[in-house]
């Protein structure tokens, strides 16, 4: 994901997910998400990935993104 795919409004916003055969998704985010958008994306560069890999700078993988999620949710004791 890049930056120009979030798209956040003052009472609203949406992320365009790209999947098979060029076709997308809007998804809605919720006041959390959209809280946490605004205030990471001023850090992310212009038309840069939304989650960057250390190890690259390029875009990170799913597998990679699910571990970090599993991660983060087991020390909030979540999973």
């Amino acid at each position: 994901m890049r930056t120009e795919h979030v798209r956040l409004v003052k009472r609203s916003g949406t992320l365009t997910v790209w999947g098979k055969r060029n076709k997308y998704r809007e998804i809605p985010l919720n006041a959390t998400a959209r809280t946490a958008l605004e205030q990471y994306l001023p850090l992310v560069p212009e038309g840069g990935f939304i989650f960057p890999s250390r190890k690259t700078g390029g875009a990170l993988t799913e597998r990679a993104l699910g571990q970090l999620v599993h991660r983060y949710a087991r020390q909030a004791r979540v999973a």
